[in-house]
């Protein structure tokens, strides 16, 4: 309503449905984001798809899943393409997607073999916990839960050697 643009970057796509919609192309389990590696040039992105069919997507959107269409870009040389979200009204796919790509190839590219946006990477880095925290957490759990199997810590991590 307010000309918002309202994407979302998937960080480690294992979507083949791009793979899967070209034709004449022998089905396999092969990841969009590997065919379009070479496929790719820095700075390019792929057509935009629209989403159908019984996804978890649809299911939690309903009748709004026909707003939200995907693309790949590839913002950096050495890394993989991002897979892309956006919302878009009606009749506007092409100019939002066009909108969208920019934003993202422009807070992408800074890095040759990492391709995520900035703010991304420092909203994660300051989300992150650190891993002594996460052990006072999980110690504190433990205690007031007591032995159970789900608060063992992991084998790797209580090897005796």
């Amino acid at each position: 309503k307010e000309g918002i643009l309202l994407c979302g970057v998937v960080e480690d796509s294992r979507d083949n449905r791009f793979y899967q919609g070209l034709k004449g192309v022998p089905p396999t389990n092969c990841r969009d984001t590997a065919i379009l590696f070479d496929s790719l040039n820095p700075g390019e992105r792929t057509f935009s798809m629209g989403h159908s069919g019984a996804s978890q997507l649809e299911n939690g959107l309903g009748a709004f899943v026909k707003n939200v269409f995907s693309f790949y870009i590839k913002p950096a040389e050495f890394d993989r393409p991002l897979k892309v979200d956006f919302l878009a009204e009606k009749g506007k796919m092409n100019e939002t997607a066009k909108k969208v790509a920019e934003t993202i190839y422009n807070t992408s590219r800074f890095n040759r073999s990492y391709a995520l946006p900035t703010v991304t990477i420092e909203a994660d880095a300051r989300a992150k916990l650190k891993e002594e925290d996460l052990e006072v957490l999980f110690q504190q759990i433990s205690d007031r839960v007591g032995p159970s199997p789900l608060s063992l810590a992991l084998r790797r991590r209580n090897r005796p050697f």
